[in-house]
């Protein structure tokens, strides 16, 4: 036998018995508590005020809900509804007691960078459907599907949160904007 083996071979044989007598030390503190585990649903109600197609002014009330798969990612999911008065222009009476009314549903992916749990940072995008009709002298339905991107903040506590949020909204007849000032509980 070759010396490197047969050294190599008693100095395994030397720590297996010292491993086979001794024990394992004991810990000299007791183990940690798993962290607890985050929030994981949100549930938020927020005013909207945003502008039409036509550059109306609309004001309006959303419902949304996420649910986080981790620290960055989390599904999304949000209804709005609202009202805008048509601009009456003198002289121009087809636009005369005209109103823009709206309803969506829609349902996206939302990241989030976050500074500790109070500041956060997000942005995602939704897509869904909604439902808009100009009522007046003049009917119109302006319905079909959207494409809704949101860039803001979620800022609070471990529970209750602020959610200042910019949305930009696309559908086939134009795009829109709106800010919502969200007040939002973690669960």
């Amino acid at each position: 036998m070759h010396p490197v083996v047969l050294r190599a071979s008693v100095v395994l044989v030397i720590l297996a018995t010292l491993a086979a007598r001794g024990h394992a030390q004991p810990a000299l503190t007791a183990p940690l508590p798993p962290p607890p585990s985050p929030a994981r649903f949100q549930l938020e109600v927020a005013p909207a005020l945003g502008s039409t197609y036509d550059g109306d002014i609309y004001a309006g009330l959303a419902a949304a809900g996420l649910y986080r798969l981790n620290d960055l990612l989390a599904v999304h999911a949000a209804a709005e509804g609202a009202t805008a008065r048509v601009l009456h222009f003198p002289g121009i009476d087809q636009y005369e007691g005209t109103s823009d009314r709206f309803a969506e549903a829609r349902a996206g992916i939302e990241l989030r960078g976050c500074r500790g749990d109070a500041l956060c940072a997000i942005g995602g995008v939704d897509v869904g459907y909604r439902s808009e009709h100009v009522t007046g002298r003049m009917d119109t339905s302006l319905s079909g599907a959207e494409a809704v991107a949101r860039i803001g903040l979620d800022v609070g506590t471990p529970h209750l949160r602020f959610r200042p949020t910019f949305e930009g909204t696309s559908t086939h007849h134009g795009d829109t904007g709106a800010l919502l000032l969200g007040l939002g509980y973690r669960f």
